[in-house]
C-alpha cells in the first residue's frame, strides 16, 4: 500500500486479542467428561454445504483409520449450523466412527477445552487454520471442489496459488501439511496424520511454524490500536 502511495499503520492481525490461554488437560478432561487416557482429534470440515459433500467423507475415513490405530482417540465436530449436525451424525454411524458433535450454539464455550485435548484436527482451508495454529493444534489442511468448479478455476480464471492455507500463505512456506484436488486422497492424509501423531520431530516443526507466525501477527491489543489510529486520522 506504502508503494503506491496509501498512508499505513500496521497494527497487528485481530485474532491475536482473541486467543486466550488453554485450560489445562485435566480440567478439560472433567469438563468434556473423557477418561484420562482420551484425547481428541478434531475435524472441521465445513462451513458450506458443499464442502460436506466434498470434503467430510474422506476426513472421516481418515478418523476411522486412525481410531483403528489409536483407540483413545475421540472425535470432536463443532458445527457452525443447525442443518449440518444431522448430516454429520449419519457421517459418524456410517464410518464407525466414536465422535461428538458440537453444536453451534455451544462452540465457543466448548472450544478452549476442546483445543486443550486435540492431538490433530483434520480441517479444511480457512480462517479456522490461523485460530488453530495461534492455540498450537497441530493440524492437517485439505479442501477438494468438483471437476467442474476445479477446471473453471483452473483453465477459465487461471486461479493459481502456492497454498491455500492462510497460516501457509502468510508464512509463504508449507508450515502446515497440505492436499488440495487430486491430492485429496485417504492414503495421504492418513500418513501424514499419523507421521504427526508418532513423530514428535513433525510435531516440533509445525509449532516452531505456529511461533515465527506469532511473532508476524504482532502483539495485544490489536483492536485498541485500530480505534486510536482511526481516532487519530479523523482529529
Amino acid at each position: 500500500y506504502r508503494k503506491r502511495g496509501g498512508n499505513v499503520s500496521w497494527i497487528g492481525h485481530p485474532m491475536i486479542d482473541s486467543t486466550d490461554k488453554l485450560p489445562s488437560k485435566k480440567s478439560s478432561r472433567k469438563y468434556l467428561k473423557l477418561k484420562n487416557n482420551e484425547n481428541i482429534l478434531l475435524i472441521m470440515p465445513a462451513s458450506r454445504p458443499q464442502e460436506i459433500k466434498y470434503i467430510l467423507p474422506t476426513f472421516m475415513k481418515v478418523a476411522s483409520q486412525l481410531q483403528k490405530i489409536y483407540p483413545n482417540l475421540v472425535v470432536f465436530i463443532p458445527s457452525c449450523s443447525d442443518t449440518f449436525e444431522e448430516k454429520f451424525a449419519r457421517a459418524l454411524q456410517r464410518h464407525n466412527v466414536n465422535g461428538r458433535i458440537v453444536s453451534s450454539k455451544d462452540i465457543e464455550e466448548n472450544k478452549p477445552f476442546i483445543y486443550s485435548l486435540s492431538k490433530l484436527a483434520l480441517c479444511k482451508s480457512g480462517t479456522v487454520n490461523m485460530e488453530l495454529a495461534l492455540y498450537g493444534v497441530p493440524q492437517v489442511v485439505g479442501y477438494k471442489v468438483s471437476r467442474v468448479t476445479a477446471f473453471i478455476a483452473k483453465k477459465i480464471l487461471n486461479f493459481k496459488v502456492r497454498f491455500i492455507s492462510p497460516v501457509n500463505l502468510l508464512m509463504k512456506k508449507l508450515i502446515v501439511p497440505e492436499f488440495v484436488q487430486k491430492d485429496f486422497k485417504v492414503n495421504k492424509i492418513l500418513r501424514k496424520s499419523i507421521q504427526i501423531m508418532n513423530k514428535e520431530t513433525q510435531k516440533t516443526k509445525i509449532k516452531n511454524g505456529y511461533k515465527s507466525l506469532r511473532k508476524i501477527l504482532g502483539d495485544k491489543g490489536v483492536v485498541q490500536r485500530a480505534a486510536s489510529e482511526i481516532l487519530d486520522s479523523l482529529s
